[in-house]
C-alpha cells in the first residue's frame, strides 16, 4: 500500500474522474430504475422521491427544492397527476396556494421503484469487495455531509 505523504494526487483531475463517475453511476441507475417504474421518466421519479413526505407541499416550495422553474414542474404534476400517482390541492388557509402530494398509488409505484433501485446499488456494490464497498459508502457519505463552502450539500431530495 502506498503512504498517503508518497501519493501525490491531481486533485482537478481526481474531481473530473469522480465527477464522471458519479454521473454516469446515478444516470445508470436512474435509467434503470425508470425501466421498473411504468415507464416513469428520470425527471417523473425524481418528482416522486421529492414528494414522499406524509404531507402534500406547496408547488412553488417543490420547485424550489428541485432546482426548476414552476412552470416545469407544472409539466411534470400535469403528466404525474393524469397518471394517478400525484394529486394537487388548493391550500385551505390561503387559496392561491397549491399543494401536491403522492396518491396512494404514486407511493406504491415508488415503493417499487425504490426497491429496485436499491436492488440495482447492491449489484454494483457486489463487483467490489466488503472493504471496497464500505471505504466507497463512507467517502461517499462523508462527501455528501458538507460542501467546502460549509453548506449541507442537498445531494438527494427530502
Amino acid at each position: 500500500m502506498i503512504a498517503e505523504a508518497e501519493l501525490e494526487v491531481d486533485r482537478v483531475t481526481l474531481g473530473c474522474r469522480l465527477d464522471r463517475a458519479l454521473t454516469a453511476l446515478c444516470r445508470r441507475l436512474s435509467q434503470q430504475a425508470a425501466r421498473a417504474g411504468m415507464g416513469l421518466t428520470p425527471a417523473q421519479l425524481f418528482v416522486l422521491r421529492a414528494l414522499r413526505g406524509p404531507h402534500p407541499v406547496r408547488v412553488s416550495d417543490l420547485a424550489e427544492r428541485l432546482g426548476i422553474g414552476a412552470s416545469a414542474v407544472t409539466l411534470l404534476l400535469n403528466r404525474l397527476e393524469g397518471m394517478g400517482l400525484v394529486a394537487r390541492q388548493r391550500d385551505t388557509g390561503d387559496r392561491r396556494v397549491v399543494r401536491v402530494g403522492l396518491t396512494p398509488a404514486g407511493r406504491e409505484v415508488l415503493a417499487q421503484v425504490e426497491a429496485e433501485r436499491t436492488r440495482l446499488v447492491e449489484r454494483h456494490l457486489a463487483r467490489l469487495s466488503d472493504a471496497q464497498a464500505v471505504a466507497v459508502v463512507e467517502a461517499l457519505e462523508r462527501l455528501a455531509q458538507e460542501e467546502p463552502g460549509g453548506e449541507e450539500a442537498d445531494l438527494v431530495p427530502s
